[in-house]
């Protein structure tokens, strides 16, 4: 024979409602204190950004055209080999640019086009490949200590929640030839007075970041939004 008792049910009902109408945790934004080799490491990325003068983008806005824009100006500054010359043009392959897409914001470019990186030159889609022919636009390739170059300096790094961090920055410019050029990604207390006046703050990014890992097991940063501050 069961028995009912109405205000054993009433209680039961109480404690149910009251456990799931709890407040969700939410984990407290915490600064995230960085020796030199880390802020290094996120030097080095976030200037990746800043050397080719990426555009801001609110967190998972970026278009296929700055996908594609930041892929050629990468591969152009960094990566001269992957650069393939041939009847007085020269070509960066579809897929060296969807692996720094991939590489840098985890993300794939829908659709391939024709890209204006900048007003004095055009890559031209065709075929699989990015073709631009030579002109009087001096390439960055081979010419990396003569141009002007901007990278960033982390100021800060806040955790939050699955792996992703706010990160700031002050981004600066060096004078041509000024500075040995991978010195610049130290921490700036680590530079003497010397090469201390070479450069010149003109800015400040805020970039939503988080951390991977990749199927080696390596940990790696991607770039989610990035605003200029």
């Amino acid at each position: 024979m069961k028995i009912y008792h109405p205000m054993l049910t009433v209680m039961i009902l109480t404690i149910i409602l009251t456990v799931l109408l709890q407040p969700v945790p939410v984990l407290a934004e915490q600064e995230i204190a960085l020796d030199n080799d880390q802020k290094e490491q996120l030097n080095i990325f976030l200037s990746n950004f800043s050397e080719v003068l990426l555009p801001p983008f609110a967190s998972g806005a970026i278009s296929d055209q700055e996908l594609i824009r930041f892929g050629l100006l990468h591969t152009w500054a960094n990566n001269p080999a992957l650069i393939t010359r041939r009847g007085g043009g020269e070509y960066i392959t579809a897929d060296v640019v969807e692996q720094a897409a991939a590489k840098y914001f985890g993300l794939r470019i829908n659709k391939h086009q024709s890209a204006v990186p900048e007003m004095e030159y055009i890559f031209d889609y065709r075929d699989g490949s990015y073709y631009r022919e030579p002109s009087f636009f001096p390439a960055f390739a081979g010419q990396r200590f003569a141009a002007i170059i901007y990278f960033t300096q982390i100021t800060k790094l806040i955790a939050h929640e699955e792996d992703c961090y706010t990160a700031y920055g002050n981004v600066y410019v060096k004078e041509p030839q000024s500075v040995q050029f991978h010195s610049i990604y130290r921490p700036l207390e680590q530079w003497n007075s010397l090469m201390l006046k070479t450069i010149q703050a003109v800015g400040a990014v805020k970039a939503t970041i988080r951390q991977v890992q990749d199927d080696e097991g390596h940990k790696r940063y991607i770039l989610l939004g990035y605003q200029y501050i």
